[in-house]
């Protein structure tokens, strides 16, 4: 048994030059891959990308193009402005799920052909 203050049987193991910095962007590579996947992901549990979140009020806008908020988002994890039980919802625009998920929100109404609702609009 090794006296008190007398140096142990253990060595400093020395790391190579540079293999701390190959670490740290090991791990900056995979949260910069893995943030975005997530966040992509997330979304197909959020939205059921089948059908179309209709505004309450507003169905043209002013060139009588079809107007939306996005694709419609799951009932049990996103509520809805207006909920009629057998006949569907209705969305206003300012859930969160609508918020949230913007960019992926303005990218299928464009591959879908609708323009997006003004929240702002009465009629």
């Amino acid at each position: 048994m090794a006296a008190r203050g007398s140096r142990s049987n253990y060595t400093l193991v020395m790391n190579r030059p540079g293999e701390r910095g190959e670490r740290i962007a090991r791990r900056a590579l995979w949260l910069i891959v893995s943030l975005p996947s997530l966040y992509l992901l997330s979304a197909l549990v959020v939205f059921d990308f089948r059908s179309t979140a209709a505004d309450f009020c507003q169905e043209y806008d002013d060139q009588r193009r079809p107007v939306a908020h996005g694709p419609e988002p799951r009932i049990i994890l996103c509520r809805p402005h207006l909920y009629d039980f057998p006949g569907g919802a209705s969305w206003d625009g300012s859930e969160w799920a609508f918020t949230v998920y913007r960019p992926i929100c303005s990218v299928w109404l464009r591959l879908k052909g609708y323009q997006r609702a003004d929240p702002h609009r009465d009629s």
